[in-house]
């Protein structure tokens, strides 16, 4: 696995989108864990699911 593919975004975060589908998996990589924060779908409001972590 290589958990720093994903790009930096908005600070600490990373954010992987998924190829087939219209999401990306925002992410935390810390340094014994990868903390998923979300799953979050591209053509939404950016930033609707900060609410609900």
């Amino acid at each position: 696995m290589q958990p720093e593919l994903g790009a930096s975004w908005r600070g600490t975060n990373r954010r992987m989108p998924l190829r087939r589908f219209p999401y990306s998996i925002v992410y935390l990589l810390l340094p014994e864990e990868i903390r998923v924060i979300a799953i979050a779908h591209q053509r939404r409001k950016p930033g609707y699911w900060r609410g609900r972590h």
